[in-house]
């Protein structure tokens, strides 16, 4: 008999063969208290959106802002912006605020298409989270309409009103030039 067995058959105040077949049971009872308690935490799960499925809507709105942004309506960006947020495009310069940002895009001719990836997502804590991903530009036709590779590196808050991004580096992929 087990040291358990023993302090069962205290307890009990019954014989070795009563406290094992309880021991039995109350590991079943355990064994049965986990699954319903996991079966609870997945119908919950199941239940109610789940906040991945809701950060993963607001970086598909960023990612269309961006390509809203690059294609003619220079302000798209701003609602994902976070106050002092700081963007610097692969054709240089730096700019910080929703209106330097904006006029910074108006600046470059519209493009013809962009697309972009998220390739990791890594939780910096908190509520910070940094993405490294890769896009492309179709510049217009008058610009001779090549499609560009590059890279990004953002930092991104998550807020009541949903990702606004704080930085944003982009560059061109390794081994192309600017």
């Amino acid at each position: 008999m087990s040291y358990a067995g023993t302090v069962n058959t205290i307890m009990l105040g019954a014989g070795p063969d009563v406290a094992r077949r309880s021991g039995r049971t109350k590991h079943r009872r355990k064994i049965m208290l986990r699954t319903i308690t996991l079966t609870a935490f997945a119908v919950a799960a199941l239940s109610f959106p789940a906040a991945g499925d809701s950060i993963q809507a607001d970086e598909a709105r960023i990612i269309e802002a961006f390509a809203q942004a690059l294609g003619g309506k220079d302000d798209a960006l701003a609602p994902h912006l976070a106050e002092a947020a700081v963007y610097m495009p692969s054709t240089g310069g730096r700019f910080e605020g929703a209106e330097s940002i904006a006029q910074s895009l108006a600046a470059f001719p519209d493009v013809a298409d962009f697309t972009a990836e998220i390739d990791d997502r890594v939780p910096l804590g908190g509520d910070h989270m940094l993405y490294t991903g890769t896009y492309t530009v179709t510049l217009p036709p008058e610009m001779g309409g090549a499609t560009l590779p590059g890279e990004y590196v953002l930092v991104a808050k998550n807020t009541p009103e949903g990702l606004k991004l704080l930085r944003h580096v982009a560059f061109p992929a390794r081994g192309m030039d600017r």
